[in-house]
């Protein structure tokens, strides 16, 4: 990951998130062959370890997790790929819990 991967230069930071969670954590500003900028997600394909960008505009946060419905902010903060606190969903098997997303 010493290259450029669609005109993203990764910090030491960055490449420690890809190699650790698989997952930018963060909204990047990537670049298409044709020059034209895009904000994406960059994650490693789990199956080919190769880079991987979702464009944000794809990404579609739902209205409610687990039973619990998600305020404006809170869809903001995740569609930024921002980690989210939220309390009181309900697992498979009923019971409630709290995590941070």
């Amino acid at each position: 990951m010493d290259f450029p991967f669609m005109g993203v230069e990764f910090s030491e930071e960055d490449k420690k998130m890809l190699r650790e969670m698989g997952n930018l954590g963060r909204l990047a500003d990537v670049t298409f062959k044709n020059g034209e900028p895009f904000k994406a997600f960059i994650s490693v394909d789990p199956q080919t370890n190769e880079l991987i960008a979702l464009g944000a505009d794809r990404v579609r946060v739902p209205d409610e997790i687990k039973g619990v419905k998600l305020s404006e902010q809170q869809k903001t903060d995740l569609a930024m790929s921002k980690t989210v606190a939220i309390e009181n969903m309900i697992s498979k098997a009923g019971n409630p819990f709290n995590a941070h997303i």
